[in-house]
């Protein structure tokens, strides 16, 4: 038609020339051409289009412009749908990013119910939280200075990476408490705690960091180069953290459970258990906005609320 003319290659705007091409097309091709691109009545429609990027910031910028671009065009004569595998990664990563991040918490109120119990005390349990929430600030901290994207492998690596240092705290808070039941000197006991339980900690720290530090020559291999990049982050963090940090906060804080330990008694410490359960399993049922949103939308698919033609 119209002799392969370049001013021809345009949509037509007049709804009886649309009709009339169909027909013209119709009459000359195959009847099941238009199958898989409109309905028998010619009342819907779908538009394929192929993304060369797996990047999620760019695929939700493009149906944010999309969405906005078919309002004006359309306007509220057609009702648009945004799906196929482009929304469920959406929504997969969604749902995954959300869950980890929720994780995060739960693993941080775990750490402290557990150290709370060990050491009869709330007060060891916020202290041990300290490095973990310093290595989160840290971890989070540089994934935003880098621009380096939260998508579902780094948000699996930062819930890792955070409670994999927790253990130096309880390391060094037990051996503190010891030194100080053998009536030693508060400072002379960090002092003792550092030389032992400080210098073991370091050394397991710096192995476990150098370990993981070879996965960075996976150069090109994005996944272990962040992997690599977070764990080494946090477990340096974490070391750093429980030799400074928490030496400062006991001779400050003076806390009973270094200084004047004593038996608990049971009660108490199921209490400290059924609170902590409590708590991880509240952070873990509460419905995520995300997944409720992607499981109304069937694939996440993206609905503009107008109506059908």
């Amino acid at each position: 038609m119209n002799a392969d003319s370049v001013e021809a290659h345009k949509l037509p705007v007049d709804g009886n020339l649309i009709a009339q091409y169909l027909l013209l097309y119709s009459m000359s091709g195959e009847p099941g051409d238009f199958d898989s691109f409109v309905d028998y009545q010619y009342q819907n429609a779908k538009i394929t289009v192929l993304i060369k990027t797996g990047s999620n910031a760019y695929i939700k910028t493009l149906v944010a412009k999309l969405e906005e671009e078919t309002r004006k065009t359309f306007g509220d004569s057609a009702t648009i749908l945004f799906g196929g595998d482009v929304a469920q990664t959406i929504a997969l990563t969604d749902t995954m990013v959300d869950g980890k991040l929720r994780n995060i918490v739960q693993i941080a109120l775990a750490i402290f119910v557990i150290s709370a119990i060990a050491f009869r005390s709330f007060v060891a349990g916020a202290i041990v939280l300290v490095p973990l929430a310093l290595a989160v600030v840290v971890v989070f901290g540089v994934m935003g200075l880098t621009g380096i994207p939260l998508n579902i492998p780094n948000s699996l690596i930062s819930a890792m990476a955070v409670g994999i240092g927790a253990d130096y705290a309880i390391y060094w808070l037990y051996r503190m408490r010891e030194e100080v039941s053998k009536g030693v000197d508060g400072k002379q006991a960090v002092v003792n705690t550092q030389g032992s339980a400080g210098k073991a900690a370091l050394f397991v720290a710096t192995a476990v960091a150098g370990g993981y530090a070879v996965l960075s020559l996976s150069i090109g291999y994005n996944v272990h180069l962040w992997l690599s990049m977070f764990i080494v982050i946090a477990m340096l963090v974490s070391v750093l953290a429980s030799l400074t940090l928490i030496p400062a906060l006991v001779l400050s804080l003076q806390p009973k459970f270094i200084f004047n330990a004593r038996r608990v008694s049971p009660l108490k410490m199921i209490s400290l258990l059924a609170l902590g359960a409590a708590l991880v399993t509240l952070v873990g049922g509460i419905p995520s906005a995300k997944a409720n949103e992607g499981n109304a939308t069937g694939s996440h698919a993206k609905k503009l609320p107008l109506r059908g033609t």
